[in-house]
């Protein structure tokens, strides 16, 4: 019978933290499962490693030479032989119940067809340095999913029936990051998302790491997805508009310049699209929007604010939410005293 659950693990010159990643899926309390691991034609000792390994479950593809993570998983998905299929790096580490937890959260929601979990993030020697936690809820992984990666790319589950029917790959020219974040938002487009708010694995960071080496193609690649995203709600957008939206959305400027507000009323617009679509929760488009408004209010306050009133910008916020703007200063008070 095949296994449940597939588990795949690209690695490249993973030697040092490879035994503990191998031995945190194959010490899973949900046992009926396959590991199968790419050597991305590493050049240390990971194939020892993995030669070291008894287990049968553990199944090692090998690529010659470095062909990138995306090429790895695609090799993999095309071997994995499980109803469903998991990602983990291979720095990384599960707890013992993390696929267990997974596999229920779809068993119980079949319109869910990918679900990830919070993670701990812990240095190269194993301390920790926090827990990053995602949205739990459909609407709001979305909404996420259109600016960046919704889930955990190192904790992610999904239905391997999705991927193959609609012929869903990684990006192979990617090799820096951004692929696993157009996959998701492939993933979206055919049913729901979920995130478990437990934190069941530990993501290392440590030099060697693509997000380490490669952040700066990583984050150009996310500008192009967010396009085809925006694009896809039919906002028109450049590839600069694509980058200025990220800009603003997680690293907004204390005080909005006049370039900063039209990027602010261009994201209006996608917010608008965005929650017009069908199968939004309108409770949690709510609350978006009442963030957005908070921080493009919070950041036009002084010389800022005439702009705002001139770009139309004002009566549009009114228009989203007229308690929210209305309330919006009270707020703003509140989280300065805190």
């Amino acid at each position: 019978m095949p296994p449940r659950v597939s588990v795949v693990m690209p690695a490249y010159n993973a030697e040092r933290f490879l035994e503990e990643a191998v031995g945190s899926i194959l010490g899973q309390t949900f046992a009926d499962l396959e590991l199968i691991v790419v050597d991305d034609g590493s050049t240390d000792g990971t194939a020892a490693v993995l030669a070291s390994v008894r287990d049968p479950r553990l199944r090692v593809l090998r690529q010659p030479g470095n062909r990138g993570v995306g090429a790895a998983f695609n090799l993999a998905l095309d071997e994995a032989a499980g109803e469903l299929i998991a990602t983990q790096d291979a720095d990384d580490a599960s707890a013992p119940t993390r696929l267990a937890a997974q596999v229920a959260l779809l068993d119980a929601n079949p319109d869910v067809v990918v679900a990830g979990t919070a993670h701990e993030t812990i240095d190269e020697h194993g301390a920790s340095l926090g827990v990053k936690r995602l949205p739990t809820a459909d609407t709001a992984i979305r909404w996420r999913a259109l600016f960046t990666m919704p889930f955990s790319n190192t904790a992610m589950m999904f239905r391997a029936r999705v991927a193959r029917d609609h012929g869903l790959r990684h990006t192979t020219d990617w090799r820096f990051g951004g692929t696993d974040h157009r996959f998701a938002c492939a993933l979206l487009a055919h049913g729901r998302g979920a995130n478990l708010d437990e934190a069941l694995v530990r993501r290392r960071i440590h030099p060697r790491q693509v997000t380490a080496t490669g952040s700066g193609e990583q984050q150009s690649h996310s500008d192009v997805v967010t396009l085809e995203n925006i694009r896809a709600l039919g906002v028109v957008a450049t590839l600069a508009d694509a980058h200025a939206l990220r800009e603003l959305y997680f690293r907004p400027p204390d005080r909005l310049a006049p370039a900063d507000l039209r990027t602010a009323a261009l994201l209006l617009d996608v917010f608008e699209a965005f929650r017009r679509q069908a199968g939004i929760d309108p409770e949690s488009s709510r609350r978006i929007g009442r963030g957005l408004l908070d921080t493009i209010l919070a950041r036009s306050r002084g010389h800022a604010f005439p702009g705002l009133v001139r770009s139309g910008l004002l009566p549009r916020l009114v228009r989203l939410d007229p308690l929210g703007v209305a309330g919006s200063p009270t707020r703003w008070l509140a989280r300065r005293r805190r």
